[in-house]
């Protein structure tokens, strides 16, 4: 299983936010899942993108001193993005 987070600007030092499905997912397997940490997406000319691979160990050892947080990711349809307020 691979999972990819992109970032805008450098990732390193960065939260890395992971679903509870994807934290499960890698503890009941961690040599079998990857995270695929691609940063520096934001610049000009692309030069400074970069890919980092997560699995196993290291990647476990993130999961386990993390502490689990509820979010909410409500799908904003295209009628309220159509709709909604936009700064100038």
């Amino acid at each position: 299983m691979i999972e990819v987070k992109a970032f805008s600007r450098s990732a390193r030092g960065e939260p890395l936010p992971l679903e509870h499905r994807q934290a499960t997912a890698a503890e009941a397997n961690p040599e079998h899942y990857y995270v695929y940490v691609v940063d520096n997406l934001a610049g000009l000319d692309g030069a400074e993108v970069g890919v980092r691979i997560l699995h196993g160990e290291t990647l476990l050892a993130m999961i386990e001193r993390s502490r689990p947080q509820i979010t909410y990711w409500p799908p904003l349809k295209a009628a309220e993005y159509d709709q909604a307020e936009r700064l100038s």
